[in-house]
């Protein structure tokens, strides 16, 4: 993987300054705000994930609860395999149903309460709430699960927007003065849009970023004419979000012709707290196990796969796209992959690199080794 570029600095209005303080408020000013009680409401009783019969090897003795944060997007699809597949109850973790956050800095918020044991989240957000906690209650990260970036730029049609072979920075500029969607101010969606504009050698002023949620409210604004843009987290989304609205993805920032200091980015974080890593290892590997376990159905089940991305995820409207998707998984991320989704130092160091530059964490702040234990290490 080529090494980012990170020459090219960031102007003054495009850092972000996260105090711990911060952080607890970006992430929804109380559980009880965000609307905990409904998040967890799902999380009791028996479900798919819960039973007896033959478990795999490396199970726990016995049934241990197991709270996950996810989303119903793609770069959560692993998690959907293992509840429909039963994968949690064959390693002995109870895991009934998942808590959806609202965003990742919420997500970061519940698994600081302890509300949540495990999850993925974006590497920057990862970074910042690190950086920002108290020992023991800071995030780790145990897996890496994206290990390039999925999100992308989403325009809307009413637009004049450059086409597919303008060059990156034509295509960022083409923003300016414009309303762009983000699930969060301070989220990974922000984050990326931040970096994005800086490369272009552009200001974070020179767009108005709204917060607006997650996807299906994305739309809703886009549709009735809110947002020029929307900055989608996932590689499917961005291109449901184009079909649903009739406008176009006119930066994927995963790809080649994009800046490697955005799509060379290692996103998807697996995290759980300091101190769950510490004191309950074994069922943090166990919930690995189950993560490979849907990786091997995935690539072996790939039409089976789709079906399911595109029932669970896109409303059964886009079996094309979900196709699309499962190909793009199984030919360009999972080669990525490292075994038991393990954490490399050096894709470690660019993103605290990143998050140094964008004004997230201080030079010196994290170490690899602080922020990924020891049996989560490549």
């Amino acid at each position: 993987m080529a090494e980012a570029d990170l020459s090219k600095g960031f102007g003054p209005d495009t850092r972000t300054r996260f105090s711990r303080r911060r952080v607890l408020q970006l992430a929804g000013a109380s559980a009880a705000a965000a609307g905990l009680g409904s998040l967890l409401a799902a999380c009791g009783g028996n479900g798919p994930g819960s039973g007896s019969g033959p478990k795999a090897p490396g199970a726990l003795p016995e049934m241990t609860p197991f709270h996950v944060q996810s989303a119903k997007i793609d770069s959560y699809f692993i998690d959907a395999v293992n509840l429909t597949e039963n994968h949690y109850a064959d390693y002995n973790l109870e895991v009934s149903d998942f808590i959806y956050p609202t965003s990742g800095l919420q997500g970061m918020q519940l698994m600081a309460a302890g509300q949540v044991d495990g999850g993925m989240t974006d590497t920057l957000v990862t970074l910042a709430t690190f950086a920002n906690s108290a020992p023991g209650t800071r995030p780790v990260v145990v897996g890496m699960r994206l290990n390039t970036s999925p999100y992308a730029l989403v325009v809307n049609k009413e637009g004049s927007w450059p086409d597919a072979n303008a060059g990156f920075e034509e295509r960022m500029k083409s923003l300016k003065g414009k309303t762009v969607g983000l699930t969060a101010i301070g989220a990974g969606a922000d984050q990326v849009l931040r970096l994005a504009l800086a490369r272009a050698g552009m200001q974070y002023s020179d767009v108005t970023p709204l917060a607006v949620g997650q996807t299906t409210p994305g739309i809703a604004q886009m549709q009735a004419g809110k947002l020029d843009a929307y900055v989608a987290q996932a590689w499917t989304m961005g291109r449901f979000v184009a079909q649903r609205t009739g406008g176009k993805v006119l930066i994927d920032f995963g790809a080649n012709d994009v800046p490697d200091v955005l799509s060379k980015q290692q996103v998807g974080s697996i995290v759980v707290r300091e101190d769950h890593a510490e004191q309950h290892q074994d069922a943090v590997k166990a919930w690995l196990a189950c993560q490979s376990a849907a990786l091997q159905w995935i690539t072996k089940n790939k039409d089976e796969a789709a079906g399911l991305l595109n029932t669970q995820m896109l409303g059964g409207q886009s079996p094309d796209i979900a196709k699309d998707y499962v190909d793009h998984f199984t030919n360009t991320l999972v080669p990525q992959f490292q075994p038991d989704f393990k954490v490399t130092k050096d894709g470690v160091e660019r993103m605290i690199g990143i998050a140094v530059q964008n004004g997230t964490v201080k030079e010196g702040q994290i170490k690899y080794e602080d922020l990924v234990p020891d049996f989560a290490r490549a």
